[in-house]
């Protein structure tokens, strides 16, 4: 009994320091300067979003409406897992049916299981399959009220109820706000 107790101590206490981990990344890229700034530390943001949620890959996809197509951005992959990064510069918003229109609705997504979700299509699925993608969270990021992409986070070891969805929101909304801003800057 005392092992399993531990046990769960031990999983709140990593779960603690990740969040203080994400929030004084957030306050660091706070101090950026320029977008080049801000770009040269999004991957470590990844890596700190990748740790919370145990997920295999985290990343970033820009929105280009004009085109109706995502643009994987930044990337950051556990040990073992291949890049993608490369093969993602024209993802069509048909592709993500599904995501795209939860997106657009300022929702954020979390699939515990891509085979067992009725919402998400077999076109959906199979791509998301082509990419050995079985569980997924995707955060809307939004710059001045438009959707400007999302956060991505592949195969995530926990569970709706392990981690919040409203600081991975928060986190997203704060990356949106950065890049608006100094995109903007005079």
């Amino acid at each position: 009994m005392k092992s399993v107790e531990y046990s769960k101590y031990d999983e709140l206490r990593e779960s603690l320091n990740s969040v203080d981990e994400l929030l004084y990344q957030l306050t660091y890229l706070d101090k950026a300067r320029t977008e080049e700034e801000l770009d040269e530390n999004i991957p470590q943001l990844l890596a700190l979003l990748s740790k919370y949620t145990r997920s295999e890959r985290a990343y970033v996809f820009d929105y280009l409406p004009d085109k109706e197509i995502y643009r994987n951005t930044f990337e950051w992959c556990s040990e073992g897992i291949d890049t993608q990064i490369g093969r993602l510069q024209t993802v069509s918003i048909e592709q993500i049916t599904y995501l795209h229109a939860q997106l657009q609705l300022r929702n954020a997504v979390m699939i515990d299981n891509l085979n067992t979700n009725a919402d998400i299509i077999k076109q959906e699925k199979d791509y998301f399959s082509f990419f050995n993608i079985d569980k997924l969270i995707v955060v809307p990021i939004f710059m001045n009220h438009n959707l400007s992409g999302f956060i991505g986070l592949n195969n995530p070891g926990v569970g709706k109820s392990d981690i919040s969805m409203r600081l991975l929101l928060s986190i997203a909304g704060h990356l949106g706000s950065l890049r608006y801003n100094l995109k903007n800057q005079a």
